[in-house]
């Protein structure tokens, strides 16, 4: 299987960093190709909102960076893995700013699925998703349920499920294990 780990993490964090390594050594293992990308070291430009990826150049940021690589490269993956350390019961930003570069994988056109409006596909096919999360202090499980809810919705907007959530207090051989089911 194609792994694709984003590692949204603003700088190296205490459990979020050593996690992802054994993450990535345990799917390597499992005959995994896995290729983490760490978000803070790309030149990753805010999203305009100009629509210009929609409209003027089908699937094309006007942004030359890092993203278009990076999403070739998530396009033909299996699993996506969004990987970030909870700041303020959210994902970081970085991995935000990221996520809203994505909007060229799928076309402007709005649909109904599951009682919501979402994008229409702009491809076959778009790897799955999993979400591993580097929990705050006082995280407790509804904030886990409230960030998966909304990882739900990214994930069925860009045409994909969202095949689990961990956090890094999880064995992450025990995690490996449960990927490798799916």
């Amino acid at each position: 299987m194609e792994i694709i780990i984003l590692n949204g993490s603003p700088t190296e964090q205490a459990l979020l960093e050593p996690s992802l390594q054994k993450l990535s050594r345990a799917l390597e293992i499992h005959e995994n190709s896995v290729k983490q990308v760490i978000l803070r070291d790309l030149q990753v430009k805010h999203c305009l909102g100009c629509w210009t990826c929609w409209v003027k150049t089908p699937g094309e940021c006007v942004h030359k960076d890092d993203v278009e690589s990076v999403l070739r490269q998530i396009m033909k993956a299996d699993l996506l893995i969004l990987a970030s350390p909870l700041i303020l019961g959210y994902p970081s930003a970085v991995l935000k700013q990221f996520m809203d570069r994505m909007i060229p994988l799928v076309h402007p056109y709005i649909m109904l699925d599951h009682g919501e409006c979402h994008h229409q596909a702009r491809y076959r096919a778009y790897p799955k998703m999993g979400l591993l999360l580097d929990k705050e202090t006082d995280t407790d499980a509804e904030d886990i349920e409230i960030v998966r809810d909304l990882f739900e919705r990214v994930a069925r907007n860009m045409k994909t499920t969202l095949q689990f959530t961990f956090t890094t207090d999880e064995d992450m051989q025990e995690v490996c294990d449960e990927i490798n089911r799916h």
